[in-house]
């Protein structure tokens, strides 16, 4: 390793590191004046600062995507709740009324799924064929409650995965259940 007086430079193409070591540029004619570039101080940082924003969206769309999960699975709960309330309604009210399907699935599911919006759970029946869509009540269901013919309940919820404010996929949830009417 060449040394040299550091008060007098022999070669302006010689640049010289913190710890007195001569270093060479490769190019002498165009960074004669600058420090040479192959110094690595702070490339961790500037790493660091590329890859940390793309890492925290990857990490928070991944929270996102579990919060759906567990969206659906509440849902998927609460319909077999609701299928299987429809299923043994063929009980009378205490006034010698039957009670409204719909409505007691309704309630229900609502009650099985308590972390998710109300308002936003959209229910469709299929009581023995006959289709019931996007209803919270059927006061003449009762009468599709038929002892070994089918009930099916189906649900809808919205989601709308958010990172940082930016909203990617809009989902539409659906679960569905079919019980044999007891």
């Amino acid at each position: 390793m060449k040394t040299i007086n550091p008060t007098a430079r022999n070669n302006p193409s010689e640049d010289r590191s913190p710890d007195n070591r001569v270093m060479l540029c490769f190019n002498p004619g165009v960074f004669r004046r600058l420090p040479c570039l192959r110094r690595q101080e702070g490339g961790s940082l500037v790493e660091f600062a590329l890859i940390a924003p793309l890492m925290l969206c990857l990490l928070t769309g991944l929270f996102g995507l579990g919060f759906a999960l567990c969206f659906y699975l509440q849902l998927n709960n609460a319909v077999d709740v609701g299928a299987r309330t429809v299923a043994v309604i063929r009980a009378s009210n205490s006034d010698g009324t039957t009670p409204d399907p719909c409505a007691a699935a309704y309630t229900a599911v609502t009650n099985a799924a308590p972390t998710l919006n109300k308002a936003q759970i959209k229910l469709s029946f299929n009581l023995n064929g006959t289709p019931y869509d996007n209803v919270t009540s059927c006061t003449n269901g009762s009468a599709n409650i038929i002892a070994g013919k089918t009930a099916q309940v189906t649900a809808t919820y919205p989601y709308t995965l958010v990172i940082f404010g930016w909203k990617p996929v809009a989902l539409n949830m659906s679960a569905q259940t079919t019980e044999l009417l007891q």
